[in-house]
């Protein structure tokens, strides 16, 4: 029989957790039955220790190499894949699995159209022994739900919202959300807004896309309840979109009869040779007398002359209409900046970075210290987050990361620094703790750029030491000399950002 095979090799099987998550997709597997997903044959372990399993071998290509070839698929055919799609779900869902990584990759569509899920390897199994632990992230960014980028533990929802996914990038071309980095487009999933898909696919029915709107609700609770209620939905858009095609078929019907009606004067017996001739005739004359005027003005050498300089004088506006445009897209993004951090900040965030996509000369500069003071409340919101989970950290990077953001707070930026350096160098490459280690990073990157600690560390010490100096001057060398050494016990050992370095102080001369 034909099959395709998929092993583990010996040297991954060495590695802890490798086996125990390969045996986990196939007892997933073996749990699944439906004409939509990869039929399971057998497994087993082969002499030289290389673990596998049997599945149906699919001639055919995947989802993404037919998007990569069309671009956008017909509105129709996204219909057809989402039905067959959320099928296979259902089937999983019902069997108990969720497959947590769902993507265009993972869907293998035979010759005769017919889709296939795949690839079960990150699939959770209710009632099992997890093997991530809590806060681990598994799936593919630009289709993750929000709760899996949290680490949170995924449902059956978390499958709806990749689909919802994998419907717009079916219909528009591109995923919901794209960026630089995968922690990028992972931010981007759980606090961004995406385009509707309306503004690439205009050509598509709108409650096609409020479901797919609804399938990429950040709540799970706002999204669709199930996969038969999806298919219900789709199969509902499909049939009124039918009926309305056949209405207008039937109402075109019904103008020719009318029209044949009214050609022979509702009289019964159609005209003769000579009559029909006659009519013709007529109405070929009245044809080329229509065009006539119209071929005439277009031959008149100042009408050409005007209509050129009217597509000329289009063509400006279209183009000087772009950079005001552009302007007022800032000025709304300043003046959601002025309100108090939340949503709207989120929100000018995708009107800077379209500035900057758009043209990164001139708005890059511009939107920058924006940009870094949304950074830097997300940051901050993202530590809030973790210290509201618990009165006391549920691991020990939290609770480095709390006592970290405690020292931003209170001031003390070395230490803070010091700590957060530590604890990105001891996390990196930690799958478990991915998470941590891009809030400490973002945490300690703003720490090193923030010129308005350093401004104000420089004017309290500028200030302390005039005083110093009117002391000195006003003969009370003790009381000088004792401000001085405070300001040195308070700021000597802050290396990375003080605001008067220690041979400065050394060179001062105190009385």
């Amino acid at each position: 029989r034909e099959a395709a095979i998929k092993v583990l090799s010996a040297a991954m099987a060495r590695e802890d957790g490798f086996v125990a998550r390969f045996n986990k997709e196939v007892q997933a597997l073996r749990r699944l039955s439906s004409p939509h997903i990869v039929e399971f044959l057998e497994s087993g372990e082969s002499d030289d220790g290389t673990y596998y399993y049997a599945m149906e071998y699919v001639d055919g290509e995947t989802l993404t190499t037919k998007i990569r070839q069309e671009k956008r698929l017909p509105w129709r055919d996204a219909i057809d894949y989402a039905i067959q799609i959320a099928m296979a779900l259902k089937a999983a869902h019902n069997a108990g699995v969720i497959h947590r990584d769902l993507k265009p990759s993972n869907l293998l569509i035979d010759h005769s159209g017919s889709i296939k899920l795949t690839d079960f390897g990150v699939a959770h199994v209710f009632a099992t022994t997890q093997l991530t632990q809590p806060g681990g992230i598994l799936g593919t960014a630009e289709y993750m739900s929000p709760e899996q980028a949290q680490g949170k533990r995924p449902t059956k929802k978390s499958d709806l919202y990749s689909l919802g996914a994998v419907m717009y990038v079916m219909l528009t071309g591109r995923p919901p959300f794209t960026g630089k980095t995968t922690m990028d487009v992972v931010r981007k999933h759980q606090y961004n807004q995406f385009d509707r898909p309306g503004r690439y696919a205009p050509e598509i029915p709108s409650e096609l896309e409020q479901i797919v709107c609804q399938l990429l609700e950040k709540d799970p609770d706002n999204r669709v309840p199930d996969a038969l209620f999806l298919i219900r939905r789709l199969e509902q858009i499909v049939n009124s979109a039918d009926r309305v095609a056949d209405d207008m078929t039937m109402d075109l019907a019904s103008t020719n009869q009318t029209s044949m009606t009214v050609a022979t004067g509702g009289r019964g017996p159609e005209p003769g040779p000579a009559t029909m001739m006659r009519d013709l005739m007529q109405a070929e004359i009245d044809q080329q007398r229509s065009t006539e005027g119209f071929t005439a003005l277009l031959n008149n050498t100042w009408v050409l002359l005007g209509l050129i300089g009217l597509i000329i004088l289009g063509g400006f506006y279209f183009l000087g209409d772009r950079e005001p445009h552009a302007d007022e897209q800032f000025t709304t993004a300043v003046k959601l900046m002025a309100r108090p951090p939340g949503d709207a900040w989120l929100t000018a965030r995708e009107h800077f970075e379209s500035l900057i996509e758009h043209d990164p000369v001139i708005w890059t500069e511009k939107a920058q210290p924006h940009l870094k003071r949304i950074s830097r409340y997300e940051t901050s919101r993202a530590i809030r987050r973790l210290s509201s989970r618990s009165p006391v950290a549920r691991s020990e990077p939290e609770r480095l990361l709390l006592q970290a953001n405690h020292l931003v707070e209170t001031g003390e930026i070395r230490q803070a620094e010091q700590l957060l350096a530590a604890i990105v160098l001891v996390l990196q490459g930690d799958e478990d703790h991915r998470q941590a280690h891009t809030v400490a990073s973002e945490l300690l990157d703003q720490v090193r750029n923030r010129p308005e600690l350093s401004a104000g560390r420089r004017e309290f010490v500028r200030s302390a030491l005039e005083r110093a100096t009117e002391l000195a001057a006003a003969g009370n060398a003790s009381a000088a000399r004792q401000t001085l050494e405070a300001v040195m016990q308070l700021y000597a050992s802050d290396a990375g950002g003080s605001a008067i370095s220690r041979s400065r102080w050394e060179k001062r001369t105190i009385p």
